[in-house]
């Protein structure tokens, strides 16, 4: 039976990588989508709810990041420590991609720290 499933754990390891990337694309898809739909309503209030869903969705994304990153190096996960280089190579990489994707989450919120929301260009 063991030999049946013995390709499935690179699979995994592979799909895992991609978690990382897809958060940071959902963030930032979020805060465009939103930040259309707010500006495309009545002319008021726009910097108070747009603050509130930068902050929701940032502290949700960082701690769904976070997440990802202690469960890859958790010891208790099942996954055998034995199982050899490629699937610590994998682990390595998915947690610099939560880290890059940590980065990337931030940075996409910082704009609206700074910036006046709808704000057209000059």
């Amino acid at each position: 039976m063991s030999a049946d499933f013995k390709g499935i754990r690179p699979l995994a390891d592979l799909l895992r990588l991609f978690i990382a990337p897809a958060i940071w694309l959902a963030h930032l898809g979020a805060l465009y989508a939103a930040e259309a739909l707010i500006c495309a309503g009545p002319q008021r209030g726009h910097d108070d709810k747009m603050s509130w869903i930068v902050f929701l969705f940032t502290v949700a994304a960082l701690m769904c990041l976070i997440i990802l990153a202690v469960r890859t190096f958790r010891p208790g996960d099942g996954v055998p420590r034995s199982s050899g280089q490629t699937s610590a190579w994998f682990r390595r990489i998915t947690l610099l991609l939560a880290v890059l994707s940590g980065s990337g989450v931030i940075w996409t919120s910082l704009p609206t720290a700074f910036l006046p929301v709808c704000s057209s260009a000059p």
